[in-house]
């Protein structure tokens, strides 16, 4: 995909033609846009040209006299409409050049950045995720993310602190009884006069913020306890728990986290003791602990955000953060008021951070097992301006870091795309973007538990490192993949050679290879359900070991002919082979653990003599195929624990008083089966007994 902002100069727009709709007279121009390698096509008329044009000159006071004016004689002629054509590709050309860094948003929509490049695709995101992020989330932590907006998403992060005290007597004044702490109200008019000022005369770019980070080793879930406290004991459980103040914008309290990252790998003792922010981050992620982010005060400019860092860094005091500078006051802070003043506006900012903690759920922000910065966080994020930084990308970080699933398909809001883009490339929509040559990886979506692909490979992920110790469910539909180790070991580049077998330390055996190693680090260790249906699979191959808490596993409409590799996985309970190419079952007892259920409709299976020794088989189905002799059943019927048979669709099922004699097989635990899904009615019970009398004394003849 595109990202404009870094290949600028690497961009053109151009209109190599124009159309005209027959019916309505319409003129259409075809604008192709180009950024690097990625190229698509927006059809715009001249009347769209006319209200970016004027929105531009309202916004940003660009000439008004760079579009091509309207005309309403002959404006159809295809001299006029060729000439026109000219012009308006001069007017896009001229308008990239203006903007040679980056777009304005109006531009960018119009252009259709924000389908195909990385930027305005995330920025489209962000502000969905400001806007309703909390009301999709209550609704059901599932969302679905194309393949380009999960490109986009490419990012890796850490964090973590320690706590002090020693605040200022301003700050200490409120927590000495409950009426000073009702008198921080009264301190709001310091907030009002320094938003006021800065409103006025600052002119400023409005994109930066405030933030803080919080030890959670304090704040011990302080949301959920805060109704057995005092109000004052939740002050300052905040206020304790607060170790650094910052200001910035876009990803800026992310880089504190890959710095400490990069000192957890290192563990230089001269930086950590140059650096006290560093060196609480490292100690918190030593100790399994994360950092708690909180932003607040969005949409100010630099001077604004300068000004409120110094005043809550001069309120709580330095003796008590980890900063290593003072802050610095701007306007009205700096020249009217007085150091109690300015610390009297802390208090009321931090009281109102203590309001924007109580309304969010607690997340501790944990490092990263390798240090992987992704493509985004790596990227200089350009400057955004609008509306209180309703674009930032951080909306989209929070929001899939609170994700449990994750559906991942080529495109959205597309109900055919599984037989779209299953077997051949086929581009989104008029770009020269194919979904599966794009590769990403899932480190943002860190306590995901259920993942789906469809339509789109899993090949196509190179870091899914950080989803292995968490995940429950993994789901891959409608692809071409040909072995199971293209999912469980997609980002591995040796996922051909052998898997080892799963078997507790104490008793494994040692290896000279690295096999051992290969699968420590593949394993996953919370994976329970693995449903592959749709696929081009040939076989269970031995990355299934991988996965030995594996419960359920879903292998339908594949190319399957035998099974294997399933021995090691003691805790499977269901398997379903539905819709493959099987065609014998020899002694799948040594096969398989303890089955409950096991599907096999839809194959080509004629004998049931491998099936006899499943002792814990609870559910079978064995509809759809090729069984006609009326003795495998008797292979089935002496499971002691079966409970449901299936065996409609076999040329069996088409015999004379097919239920009873099925029934009879089952002697006295007839009425204990269902037969295709449904028990023995009364008179089918009867015969059954009959059938089974008969049987009995036939075998009892036998035996003499």
């Amino acid at each position: 995909m595109s990202c404009y902002y870094r290949q600028h100069e690497d961009a053109s727009v151009t209109i190599p033609k124009y159309s005209v709709e027959s019916s309505a007279g319409i003129t259409y121009y075809d604008i192709k846009v180009r950024v690097g390698n990625v190229e698509w096509f927006v059809e715009r008329r001249y009347r769209d040209f006319a209200q970016l044009h004027e929105k531009l000159v309202e916004e940003i006071s660009i000439s008004k006299k760079l579009l091509p004016p309207k005309k309403l004689v002959g404006n159809k002629q295809p001299a006029f409409l060729e000439q026109r054509r000219e012009q308006l590709e001069t007017y896009l050309q001229e308008l990239l050049i203006y903007f040679s860094n980056e777009l304005p948003r109006l531009l960018a929509v119009f252009l259709e950045f924000n389908k195909y490049d990385i930027i305005y695709l995330l920025q489209d995101l962000a502000k969905l995720f400001n806007e309703s992020g909390d009301a999709l989330l209550s609704a059901k932590k599932e969302y679905n993310l194309s393949a380009l907006e999960v490109r986009g998403i490419k990012y890796s992060l850490g964090v973590m602190h320690m706590p002090k005290t020693n605040f200022s007597p301003e700050l200490q004044h409120t927590l000495k009884s409950e009426q000073n702490f009702a008198s921080i109200q009264k301190l709001s008019k310091y907030v009002k006069r320094h938003s006021r000022w800065h409103s006025r005369h600052d002119q400023s770019k409005r994109i930066y913020f405030n933030y803080l980070l919080l030890d959670p080793r304090i704040t011990n879930g302080l949301k959920q306890r805060a109704r057995s406290l005092h109000r004052l004991d939740v002050w300052l459980t905040f206020l304790r728990a607060i170790f650094y103040v910052g200001k910035g914008k876009s990803s800026r309290p992310y880089a504190h986290f890959r710095q400490a990252q990069k000192q957890l790998q290192s563990a230089n003792p001269h930086v950590l003791a140059k650096d006290p922010k560093l060196a609480l981050i490292v100690h918190l992620w030593q100790q399994q602990r994360g950092v708690l982010l909180l932003r607040a005060f969005h949409g100010v400019t630099s001077n604004d955000a300068h000004s409120r860092e110094a005043a809550m860094i001069d309120a709580l005091g330095m003796n008590h953060l980890t900063n290593r500078r003072v802050g610095v006051y701007f306007g009205l802070a700096r020249n009217k008021f007085t150091s109690e003043q300015r610390k009297q506006l802390g208090v009321a900012l931090l009281h109102n951070l203590l309001s924007v903690y109580m309304s969010k759920t607690e997340r501790e922000l944990q490092p990263a097992p390798v240090f992987a910065i992704s493509e985004r966080l790596a990227l200089p994020c350009p400057p955004i301006d609008e509306q209180g930084g309703k674009y930032d990308f951080s909306h989209v970080l929070d929001f899939c870091t609170q994700l449990a699933a994750l559906v991942v398909t080529p495109v959205k809001d597309s109900a055919n795309f599984a037989q779209d883009y299953n077997t051949v490339d086929v581009p989104i929509g008029r770009s020269n973007i194919i979904p599966n040559r794009l590769s990403f990886n899932l480190n943002a979506f860190r306590n995901l538990k259920t993942l789906k692909f469809s339509a789109l490979s899993t090949e196509n992920i190179v870091d899914i490192e950080l989803l292995k110790p968490t995940l429950q469910t993994i789901c891959v539909h409608n692809t071409t993949i040909t072995h199971i180790n293209q999912v469980l070991l997609c980002d591995n580049l040796h996922k051909g050679c052998d898997v080892p077998s799963l078997v507790p330390e104490h008793a494994a055996p040692t290896s000279s290879n690295g096999n051992d190693e290969l699968l420590s680090t593949d394993a996953w260790n919370e994976l329970s359900e693995l449903d592959l249906t749709g696929n081009l699979l040939t076989q269970i191959d031995g990355s299934v070991r991988t996965a030995p808490k594996l419960r359920r596993l879903v292998l339908e409409q594949n190319r399957i002919r035998t099974v294997q590799n399933l021995a090691e996985l003691p805790h499977l309970q269901m398997l379903s082979l539905s819709g493959n190419l099987i065609a014998e079952c020899v002694d799948w007892h040594l096969t398989m653990g303890n089955l409950v259920t096991l599907k096999l409709s839809q194959n080509k299976i004629k004998s049931l003599s491998g099936l006899r020794k499943l002792l814990s088989l609870v559910n079978l189905d064995l509809s759809c195929n090729l069984v006609d002799d009326l003795d495998e059943v008797d292979y089935v019927a002496n499971l002691p624990l079966l409970e449901t048979l299936r065996l409609t669709g076999n040329p069996l099922a088409g015999s004379v008083d097919y239920r009873p004699r099925v029934l009879a097989r089952f002697h006295q635990r007839a009425a204990e089966i269902s037969l295709d899904n449904e028990p023995g009615t009364q008179q089918e019970m009867d015969t059954a007994l009959v059938l089974s009398a008969l049987l009995i004394a036939r075998q009892r003849q036998k035996q003499k």
